[in-house]
């Protein structure tokens, strides 16, 4: 080689050749890229009093924003988790590029990581910081993150519960550009629901939206009159139908025609119909539920005794991988849905298949990689009280998968104490996660590095990084470090740490921009 290329240092040559040096080059490469991600020299206690670092206020955002569904997490109630908010998006809109990095943050958040009620909570923090300084784009940020026609109103319900009655011009503008967007006689059916507390009609009694034409036109005056105890029957909305009446179509087979003319839901027909929701009923319902849906009722549909021709129909739509992809669901919603249903052959094989399809964008990592996954107390709360699943379920199937996936791996879960879990490159990614997922206790990340980490390309820590005591790296080996929380304080400041967030399968992507040299800019760039 230093004769084919004089500028080949011989020594360098020889060190390539016995060490393997060339194969990720992991210093040098680590020390051209940029990472969107900061830490800062800030040094403070983290929750459980050790020292971690403070990351740059867009970077604390982003692991914020990615990882949380705004509810109470272990370490932080959502009212605190909110003035974080508040704080953060206040010091980024100081910046120079502030007000366009948060808007396409928020488009970001919302549209693509498919994070809904934070970002509503972030568009709205950001729109009142920017009131106060004088700075223009409310009406914009606030309606991008407006995408489904019950989250006007849940703007509505925020704003007010947060900052009280009066509305400014620009989230009122922004609001109601949504409701124009978003309002049609599906959505109204679907969505406008007595149970909730702002319902189409305060939203356009509060933010005057001009409707687009006569048809939604007919559909304000339908809103107004089902809130204010008028005929609900107007054009072809047709909510009046009877439980017997309902009985006799799916009897009859023709509920699923009735469904898709009128645009009544599933849950609207569950709460109605006589006899309840059994084989016959779900069967003419069921062609008519979008992807969601049928995830979340595949164990109704057992316990219904559906035919093994719609068993078979069903498998078959959610195995799909253009169906996996249009459904923008996060990956570990299908472990979810296969938890609720492991026992069940029947749909356990496609539901796995899903997942598979939903994390095609995992990148196959080269070389030896180990694992870290962190199965603290911590780690089982859970991301929403409307569902069981934890961090420790997003962590433990985001570990199994990125092992099946790399070239050789060292797979760690960790608590008081540390396991390596041995496994075949066969197994699927559901089996491995029910076989890691336990609690371990405390969380001494450092005795699992110390016994752990030897000759590996790179260390992968899937944590909420709450550690006993700071993190120890040996300094060279690269540390890419999830923070499935968004806690404020996170890992020490150290030049071979790099920091990644979300909840979806291209968040993994930048290990390898990183390990090319290439600059990782944040996702939207």
């Amino acid at each position: 080689a230093f004769w084919s290329n004089p500028s080949l240092n011989p020594l360098d040559v020889f060190l390539e050749r016995k060490y393997k040096m060339a194969r990720l080059n992991n210093r040098n490469t680590n020390a051209k890229s940029k990472v969107a991600i900061k830490a800062t020299d800030s040094v403070v206690a983290n929750h459980k009093g050790a020292l971690g670092s403070i990351k740059t206020p867009k970077s604390e955002l982003f692991l914020l924003g990615v990882s949380s569904f705004n509810e109470d997490k272990f370490y932080e109630t959502v009212c605190e988790t909110n003035k974080r908010i508040a704080v953060l998006t206040d010091a980024v809109l100081k910046e120079a590029d502030g007000p366009t990095w948060l808007y396409d943050f928020v488009k970001y958040l919302r549209s693509t990581a498919n994070m809904r009620t934070i970002s509503i909570v972030i568009a709205l923090e950001t729109a009142s910081n920017m009131l106060k300084a004088g700075i223009p784009g409310g009406r914009q940020i606030v309606g991008v993150a407006l995408q489904r026609a019950d989250e006007p109103g849940e703007a509505l319900a925020y704003w007010h519960s947060r900052f009280g009655r009066n509305i400014p011009s620009p989230v009122k503008r922004g609001i109601a550009d949504a409701a124009v967007r978003l309002y049609g006689e599906y959505s109204l059916y679907k969505y406008d629901s007595s149970r909730k507390a702002y319902r189409f009609a305060d939203v356009i009694q509060l933010t005057h939206p001009n409707p687009k034409d006569s048809s939604q036109s007919e559909v304000f005056k339908a809103a107004l009159d089902r809130r204010y105890g008028n005929s609900p029957d107007i054009g072809s909305l047709r909510s009046s139908v009877s439980g017997v009446e309902l009985r006799n179509m799916a009897e009859n087979g023709k509920l699923t025609d009735f469904m898709r003319e009128t645009g009544m839901t599933w849950e609207a027909v569950s709460g109605k119909i006589v006899g309840g929701m059994d084989a016959v009923v779900w069967e003419q319902i069921i062609p008519t539920l979008g992807y969601m849906a049928l995830l979340r009722n595949l164990r109704n549909f057992s316990d219904a005794g559906v035919s093994r021709g719609v068993i078979d129909e069903i498998s078959a739509r959610i195995s799909d991988p253009k169906n996996v992809a249009n459904s923008k669901q996060l990956p570990f919603r299908f472990w979810s849905a296969y938890e609720a249903n492991k026992d069940n052959d029947n749909y356990s094989l496609a539901l796995s298949r899903a997942f598979d399809a939903s994390v095609s964008n995992i990148p196959k990592l080269p070389g030896n990689t180990l694992i870290l996954v962190d199965m603290s107390g911590s780690m089982f709360w859970t991301h929403s009280q409307h569902s069981n699943l934890s961090y420790a379920d997003t962590a433990a199937l985001f570990g199994a998968t990125l092992a099946l996936r790399s070239d050789k791996a060292t797979l760690v879960t960790f608590g008081t104490t540390n396991e390596e879990h041995p496994f075949s490159k066969r197994e699927s990614a559901f089996r491995l996660t029910s076989k890691i997922k336990y609690s371990m206790g405390g969380t001494d990340i450092n005795s699992a590095i110390n016994r752990r980490l030897s000759g590996h390309d790179r260390v992968v820590l899937l944590t909420d990084e709450q550690y006993n005591s700071g993190l120890e790296t040996d300094g060279k080996t690269p540390f890419y470090i999830w923070n499935l929380a968004g806690y404020r304080i996170g890992s020490n400041h150290d030049d071979n740490i790099f920091y990644g967030g979300g909840l979806n399968d291209s968040a993994f992507a930048f290990i390898s921009q990183v390990e090319a040299a290439r600059d990782h800019d944040w996702p939207w760039a």
